[in-house]
C-alpha cells in the first residue's frame, strides 16, 4: 500500500457512515469505523456493519479500497468479508487478532512485531570502570583500632521506555447551537 498523506487519512476517516461495497459493487453494509495502524498512524482497516440490522461487524482491509459515488468499493468479495474472524470492535486490535485478519484476507503480516519493538527489556547496565582496585577487602583484624573497612555504594540511574497501556482515540466534532444574553454598554450624554 502506498504511503498515506495527511489529506488521504482525513479523507478516508470521513468514509464513516458511507455504504461499503464488495468487489462486484454489491452492498455489504455501512462503514462504522476506520482503524489506524499503531506504528504509522495510516488508515488500515474499515469496520463494516453487516448482517440483519447491521448487528454483525466485519473488519475489511483498506488496501485496494476505492471511493465511488455510491459508496466505498473494497477489493474482496462479500463471502470473504462476512466470513472474517470475529474480533471485538470496541477494543484495539491485538497483534494476534490482526494476524488472524491478515491471514484471512491473504495479506502479508510483515516483519513488524509491536510487542517486541516496544516492550523489549531495558539494556544491561554499563560495566564498572576497571581501575577501581580491590573491592570489599577487610583489613581489620586483632588490632581493629589501627584499621577500618570503608565501604561505598554506587547507584546507576536511567530511564527505559516501557508500554504502560494502549488506547484508541476517536475524535468527533460536535456543533452545538447556544443562545445567550450579552451585556452591551453605551454612553449617553445630555
Amino acid at each position: 500500500m502506498a504511503p498515506f498523506t495527511e489529506q488521504d487519512t482525513q479523507r478516508i476517516t470521513e468514509w464513516r457512515g458511507r455504504d461499503a461495497l464488495d468487489n462486484d459493487g454489491d452492498k455489504l453494509g455501512e462503514i462504522s469505523e476506520i482503524y489506524l495502524d499503531r506504528s504509522t498512524g495510516a488508515p488500515q482497516w474499515a469496520l463494516v456493519s453487516t448482517g440483519l440490522l447491521g448487528t454483525r461487524k466485519s473488519f475489511v482491509p483498506l488496501e485496494g479500497g476505492q471511493e465511488e459515488p455510491d459508496g466505498v468499493r473494497f477489493a474482496y468479495d462479500k463471502g470473504r468479508i462476512k466470513d472474517a474472524p470475529s474480533v471485538d470492535a470496541d477494543e484495539e486490535l491485538s497483534s494476534e487478532e490482526e494476524q488472524r485478519l491478515y491471514r484471512h484476507y491473504g495479506l502479508d503480516w510483515g516483519d513488524f512485531d509491536y510487542e517486541r519493538q516496544y516492550a523489549e527489556p531495558p539494556p544491561p547496565p554499563a560495566p564498572e570502570p576497571a581501575d577501581r582496585g580491590a573491592v570489599g577487602h577487610d583489613t581489620s583484624g586483632p588490632r581493629t583500632d589501627e584499621a577500618m573497612t570503608r565501604s561505598e555504594e554506587e547507584i546507576a540511574v536511567g530511564t527505559t521506555a516501557q508500554e504502560a497501556g494502549r488506547a484508541r482515540l476517536r475524535k468527533y466534532v460536535v456543533t452545538e447551537h447556544v443562545q445567550t444574553t450579552v451585556p452591551v454598554q453605551r454612553e449617553e450624554r445630555r
